[in-house]
């Protein structure tokens, strides 16, 4: 996804980068990652999102944006 007209997704939007983020699919998930850009890769969550599993060893951190307001997770 990106302003770039070579990418699959093309975005009409100034705060996205060129070549902003990429959606793959990994196993039975669809996930989404962000190319390094500038303002960073958001979602909208509609419904409870888990954080994290419990008891998974490896080590797990997150940055969401709520309104204006930056949240930090790290387990």
């Amino acid at each position: 996804m990106g302003r770039s007209v070579d990418t699959d997704m093309k975005i009409a939007d100034i705060s996205v980068s060129r070549l902003h983020s990429y959606i793959r699919i990994i196993g039975d998930q669809l996930v989404i990652e962000d190319n390094g850009s500038k303002f960073g890769t958001l979602i909208k969550i509609k419904e409870p999102f888990e954080l994290a599993i419990s008891g998974t060893p490896r080590k797990h951190q997150s940055l969401y944006q709520i309104g204006r307001t930056l949240i930090y997770f790290g387990l």
